[in-house]
């Protein structure tokens, strides 16, 4: 059907899309806990989902709803002291990165996926005292110990 010459244009995109993001899901959940998965197609099915405000959210919920995959994250250590830097998978030819690295760019995704979430929840309720509270949180989190490594992934935080 993605290759079929009768069926139409925005079908075949919507197709290879979906097979894309299915097989990218697949390839995530590898990579949680293989340390030979995937991470250059892992991090490009980040990417592609953080574009889209409802896959987004879908990835958000199964992260912190699905036992299983909170449990694959939760099963690799913490990096102690001195803190290696992330990675920056967030590019067109991500560049070679061991599991460790991984970890720390999803568990960084993960935070900073569900502050901004909470900021843009806050924002649109038009509540001025809540949204102010939102932003203490962010101005918290800018003052914990690993922030300056997450900030480094994209210069606009």
């Amino acid at each position: 059907m993605a290759s079929s010459l009768k069926t139409h244009k925005d079908v075949q995109k919507a197709v290879k899309k979906l097979l894309g993001r299915v097989n990218g899901w697949q390839s995530f959940e590898d990579a949680l806990d293989n340390p030979e998965g995937d991470f250059v197609a892992s991090s490009l099915f980040l990417r592609d989902i953080s574009t889209d405000e409802f896959a987004l959210g879908c990835w958000l919920e199964c992260m912190i709803n699905r036992e299983d995959l909170a449990d694959k994250l939760a099963a690799n250590a913490v990096p102690s002291e001195p803190r290696p830097s992330l990675p920056i998978l967030f590019q067109e030819e991500p560049p070679p990165v061991s599991h460790q690295g991984f970890i720390m760019f999803v568990r960084a995704f993960l935070g900073i996926s569900t502050a901004l979430a909470m900021l843009a929840w806050s924002d649109s309720l038009g509540d001025d005292p809540c949204c102010e509270r939102t932003l203490h949180v962010l101005v918290t989190w800018q003052s914990a110990n690993g922030y300056r490594e997450v900030r480094s992934l994209d210069p606009h935080i």
